[in-house]
């Protein structure tokens, strides 16, 4: 009876263990499963929150290729220049300077319409960050006709160079104005008329024509232009003249430019030239002034990063008032190099005469960054 009653107990036990097992294994599946179910949720909410962010992104970019973002670029110049200046009969002078500073942004709206925006800062002493260019073109896509309206340096000379300081030719006649202008292109052909109000006239009374042609073989590159303006006093250097306290009463004095640049191998070869047709009463000159840059530049490779020496003659005639006084002789030779990417480095030296014989040695030395 006695061993009776402890297999019993036992069996008892087995039996109350095994349900007690048996229960905590449903207990365990039912928790896993409601985790499960919790796991998705949190899982589909996620997607749901991706969903929304891919809508976003698409509507801020425009819905993928073609968008507005992907036809924005920008793009900027940063030069800083250490300079040393010897001339004759005077102290030398030495100095380190933010030379440039240019941020262009430039974007494509849609298959006719294109928009660009250019600040300017330039160390010429008013220390300032300028609106350079402002612009809207207009095109067909399936045409040669472009029409632009905004402020942008006008189509009258060329001013290419290989130096690191800007050709005469730019400082007597660079034109940055509001103006609208035509131009038709075709087949590396194109001419353009414009007119501009100016800084010395209360309407609308200036306009200039341009005409220029592009070539192109496997060793051989042409590029060159021709250019007329009714009144070359409109130019940069002479309204600034003005504000600096120079004669305001001015006569116009129309002017024409000539560029050229042939590009063969390792060779660049360019020309430039800009006279008045008119004189320059103003400016106590009877002549008409005129200008001119000669360059020569070759390319190789030095340590292995392009590299170019460059070497410049540049010149004046009757321009010894103009803008305050222009040189009457330039010769310069640079060699610049690109040492990082985007990283340029360069050397200029030049030798300047003015009018009355005295000279002037300049030694420039340039760090540039392009973005």
């Amino acid at each position: 009876m006695k061993k009776t009653a402890i297999a019993l107990a036992v069996a008892a036990s087995i039996t109350s263990m095994g349900s007690v097992s048996a229960a905590s294994t449903e207990d365990r599946l039912m928790a896993l499963e409601k985790r499960l179910k919790y796991l998705e949720q949190r899982v589909a909410s996620q997607d749901e929150v991706i969903k929304e962010k891919d809508q976003q992104i698409s509507e801020l970019t425009g819905g993928g290729e073609g968008g507005w973002f992907q036809n924005v670029e920008i793009g900027g110049v940063v030069e800083v220049e250490a300079q040393r200046i010897s001339p004759d009969g005077g102290p030398d002078e030495s100095d380190i300077y933010v030379a440039t500073v240019e941020l262009g942004i430039a974007a494509q709206i849609n298959d006719w319409t294109e928009t660009e925006v250019v600040l300017l800062y330039e160390d010429d002493g008013d220390a300032e960050l300028d609106v350079d260019a402002a612009t809207i073109s207009i095109a067909d896509p399936d045409s040669i006709w472009t029409a632009t309206a905004g402020q942008y340096a006008l189509p009258f000379g060329n001013f290419s160079t290989n130096l690191v300081s800007d050709p005469i030719t730019l400082d007597a006649a660079e034109t940055v104005d509001s103006a609208i202008e035509f131009g038709v292109a075709n087949d590396g052909l194109s001419a353009s008329a414009y007119v501009f109000k100016g800084d010395h006239e209360s309407e609308i009374k200036n306009y200039g024509v341009a005409l220029s042609y592009e070539t192109e073989t496997d060793n051989f590159a042409f590029s060159g232009g021709l250019g007329w303006i009714n009144d070359i006093s409109e130019s940069d250097s002479v309204v600034d003249h003005v504000d600096d306290g120079g004669p305001s009463m001015l006569n116009k004095a129309s002017a024409w430019s000539a560029f050229a640049q042939f590009n063969s191998g390792a060779f660049t070869v360019i020309g430039e030239y800009v006279a008045a047709t008119d004189s320059l009463d103003a400016y106590s000159t009877t002549e008409e002034p005129s200008f001119y840059n000669i360059e020569a530049a070759y390319n190789f490779d030095a340590a292995g990063r392009p590299a170019t020496f460059a070497v410049g003659f540049q010149g004046s005639d009757e321009a010894s008032a103009y803008a305050g006084g222009m040189d009457e002789e330039r010769t310069l030779a640079a060699f610049s190099m690109e040492i990082m990417d985007g990283t340029n480095l360069a050397f200029e030296y030049a030798n300047t005469e003015d009018y009355a014989g005295s000279d002037t040695n300049t030694l420039t030395g340039q760090l540039a960054v392009e973005f």
